[in-house]
């Protein structure tokens, strides 16, 4: 178990520096041109999504609690987990939890919960 909590502990922390990298992508400036053909972000101008031409005005879309709750939606639903986790889904189904879809359910799911607890109000 100690494991799989290491293995979902860098997986979280590298699905967070992803989605908070200074990019065009993941900025809260990003925005549609006229046409909705193409977006552009409005706090540094650039138009590729992979590049921030001034760090200085990057804000990131979401914060790091909302990151983590969107990593563990995304590791409670079992087709996404299979689709872009397959280390995770593997070291889970190696332990037996998918033998039973119920108790996977049960198990499973409190496995992720202690791995990656619910956020404080």
């Amino acid at each position: 178990m100690d494991r799989l909590k290491d293995l979902l502990r860098r997986h979280k922390n590298r699905y967070i520096k992803s989605k908070t990298k200074p990019k065009g992508d993941n900025c809260i400036h990003k925005a549609w041109d006229e046409n909705k053909q193409e977006w552009f972000c409005s706090g540094c101008g650039t138009r590729d999504p992979e590049v921030c031409l001034n760090h200085g005005k990057f804000s990131p879309a979401q914060d790091a609690e909302q990151l983590k709750v969107a990593f563990r939606e995304d590791l409670c639903n079992t087709q996404r987990m299979l689709r872009d986790y397959r280390d995770i889904a593997t070291l889970l189904w190696s332990l037996g939890q998918f033998d039973d879809p119920e108790e996977y359910e049960r198990v499973g799911k409190s496995i992720l919960e202690e791995a990656i607890p619910k956020p404080k109000k």
